[in-house]
């Protein structure tokens, strides 16, 4: 397996470790709070439940959760495939 398909399947059981049922409004609002202006309008409007699979939203639950993408990378990717990763990000 190449490195970027190595990160590529690492970051997707990272994004996975959330089910839908698992984040929650609060959650959602909380990430709102944290887009630039015109991003909170257009993420807003199709509201919490279309936007459960969108990965930045998962990503902050995560880190908020004590499990940021970075340390969660770190443990599972191989040195080289971590260090491709922080090179290329």
């Amino acid at each position: 397996m190449s490195l970027p398909e190595e990160i590529a399947q690492t970051e997707a059981a990272y994004y996975q470790q959330l089910a839908d049922s698992d984040l929650t409004a609060a959650e959602f609002d909380a990430f709102l709070s944290h887009l630039p202006p015109k991003a909170q309008l257009a993420v807003a409007a199709s509201g919490f439940e279309a936007n459960r699979d969108l990965l930045p939203f998962r990503r902050y639950v995560l880190a908020q959760r004590g499990q940021p993408l970075a340390a969660y990378l770190l443990a599972e990717l191989s040195p080289a495939a971590f260090a491709y990763w922080q090179a290329n990000r």
